[in-house]
């Protein structure tokens, strides 16, 4: 795609290009995460910016109130009690990845409430189908922006890193263990610490889990 709306974009397009006519004030997507935790990617109209936010399964799970709405759409309901709010799931590759949640000025009557429902389904499968063609992970874009304005180490643009390390690198952004990688390299766990450092350096961090992160961010992974 040579054209890549930001998910922030999209929210407010909906809310003032295609569904402004149903009364529509506010638009946020929700990502639901393979752990069952959810993030908010996106959103527009809300008096409060909360993009990047997570909230444990646990806790959205029990939600009460104006946030009960995304607990009761992991079910079958669509809609709140007083049918000013809204909330459509959407789908990565037939997998249910997050959720639409829509604020309406006014409530809406049943009539209205099944053409808007029917018509979110619509833009929802669209949602779907762009965020796994751009984003392997919806929230993706939202971790970037977060990482980025966490990590306070300039990011050394000009790296060059041996394919050695690039397997490495791509090992421990899996998790893998410097005992794993050795194994499944065929290297010694001292050659793979030793690596591991020149990694460090060469991406100006100082851990695992931030190298990464930075790799991910710069295309090396």
């Amino acid at each position: 795609m040579s054209f890549k709306p930001e998910i922030d974009e999209i929210t407010k397009a909906l809310a003032t290009d295609f569904l402004h006519v149903y009364g529509v004030s506010s638009v946020r997507f929700v990502a639901l995460h393979a752990s069952s935790d959810i993030e908010i990617i996106g959103e527009y109209g809300f008096d409060q910016n909360r993009v990047g936010e997570s909230t444990p399964a646990m806790t959205w799970r029990s939600w009460s109130g104006p946030d009960e709405l995304i607990a009761l759409t992991s079910t079958t309901q669509r809609w709140d009690s007083t049918a000013m709010m809204c909330s459509v799931p959407f789908f990565n590759r037939s997998v249910r990845a997050g959720f639409i949640s829509l604020v309406f000025t006014e409530p809406r009557d049943e009539a209205t409430r099944e053409l808007i429902q029917s018509e979110v389904e619509s833009y929802a499968a669209i949602v779907g189908l762009y965020l796994s063609l751009t984003d392997a992970d919806p929230s993706l874009r939202a971790h970037r922006r977060l990482r980025h304005a966490l990590i306070e180490q300039p990011i050394n643009v000009d790296v060059e890193l041996t394919e050695r390390q690039l397997k490495i690198l791509r090992g421990m952004a899996t998790g893998k263990t410097n005992h794993a990688l050795a194994l499944e390299l065929g290297y010694s766990v001292s050659t793979i610490r030793h690596e591991t450092m020149r990694i460090f350096n060469t991406l100006n961090v100082s851990d695992r889990k931030t190298s990464a992160q930075v790799a991910i961010d710069m295309g090396l992974i």
